[in-house]
């Protein structure tokens, strides 16, 4: 997992994690990581939808699994190479 909330808090992207706020629902939410501290194990981030955005945080023990948001690969070099193609319009 900690190399989704990398991924995430470098690349400015959001993940979608399978959160358990309670032993009976999961629940996927799509967030973009702003930071993780290990010391007092917090997740930092911002939702990703329309309405207005405000940092939050969870424990990272809710977290049961982390993926890459729908639609993306990970892979980084093409979102390079479309900044770059778009600065040289």
């Amino acid at each position: 997992m900690e190399r989704f909330f990398r991924y995430s808090r470098e690349h400015a992207k959001p993940i979608r994690l399978l959160t358990m706020p309670d032993p009976e629902t999961g629940k996927m939410r799509y967030l973009t990581v702003i930071a993780v501290r290990w010391d007092t194990d917090r997740l930092y981030y911002i939702r990703n939808s329309q309405k207005a955005q405000s940092l939050k945080s969870m424990d990272l023990s809710e977290i049961l699994a982390a993926e890459y948001a729908r639609g993306d690969d990970g892979d980084t070099l093409k979102y390079i190479m479309r900044e770059e193609e778009k600065d040289n319009e």
